[in-house]
């Protein structure tokens, strides 16, 4: 997580904070190229890491994206910008189009899993279309390439399921699944009958 230091106030009054200096950039200005595999499913682990580490600590950080994913001068990758954490606020390309709990870590999966097929793909699906074309899709979830290998196309579909309780349950499992290059078949009964009155409370609206 990027270090803060200190804050102050500056002659104006505005609040200013003193945070760590990440002279990598961002990940939004690395997906310009193209990178290995492996060095991507290394970011993912760590990226997976960090937000359970943060989940476990009562914070959802709602804003997941390439522009928020910032790396130190070694190269480390560092999570970056909490302004609307625990909140119903991000940044649409990268938000589940089911509303969630402000405290409901499927949030950044679901971002996550946004990011994570741009890594892959090398677009975001959602840039440049409306607010109702991109919800379709969302909920139509027909939007994951077929030209990619049948095991990424596995956890993506995964991780962006528009029904939050078939998505990953945690960061846990979505880190164990990108280092298995495979997404384990668990019957949860507590997913399936939530799953099942999802659907009886869609058919009865």
């Amino acid at each position: 997580i990027v270090t803060f230091h200190h804050h102050f106030k500056d002659n104006n009054g505005d609040l200013c904070l003193v945070m760590e200096y990440c002279s990598g950039g961002n990940l939004r200005n690395k997906l310009k190229n193209k990178h290995p595999l492996n060095q991507i499913v290394d970011w993912l682990k760590q990226l997976t890491s960090v937000l359970h580490f943060v989940h476990q600590h009562g914070i959802v950080h709602h804003d997941i994206k390439p522009e928020n994913i910032l790396f130190d001068s070694d190269n480390t990758i560092k999570l970056g910008d909490f302004g609307v954490y625990n909140t119903n606020s991000g940044t649409w390309p990268y938000m589940a189009p089911e509303p969630m709990d402000t405290k409901d870590a499927r949030v950044d999966v679901y971002a996550l899993g946004i990011t994570l097929l741009e890594m892959w793909a090398g677009y975001n699906p959602f840039f440049g279309i409306g607010y109702r074309d991109s919800l379709q899709a969302k909920i139509l979830h027909d939007f994951i390439p077929k030209n990619l290998p049948g095991w990424q196309q596995e956890i993506l579909l995964k991780a962006t399921h528009p029904k939050p309780e078939l998505s990953f349950q945690t960061m846990a499992d979505f880190q164990e699944a990108v280092e298995a290059h495979h997404v384990p078949f668990i019957f949860d009964k507590r997913q399936i009958e939530a799953h099942v009155l999802a659907e009886k409370s869609e058919n009865m609206l």
